[in-house]
C-alpha cells in the first residue's frame, strides 16, 4: 500500500509543477522550473 501512496505523492507533485508552469507562462515570466529526478527542483532564469 505505501507503494501506491508515493505514486499518488508524485502524480502531485507533478501536477502543482505543471500549475506553477502555466503560471509562470501566462505571466510571460523570465523563469523555468527545473525538474531534477528524485533530488528536487529549481527556479532558473531563462537566457
Amino acid at each position: 500500500m505505501e507503494r501506491n501512496i508515493y505514486k499518488v505523492h508524485i502524480s502531485l507533485d507533478w501536477s502543482h509543477i505543471s500549475y506553477l508552469r502555466k503560471k509562470l507562462a501566462g505571466l510571460k515570466a523570465d523563469v523555468r522550473i527545473r525538474v531534477f529526478r528524485n533530488a528536487g527542483y529549481t527556479l532558473e532564469r531563462i537566457p
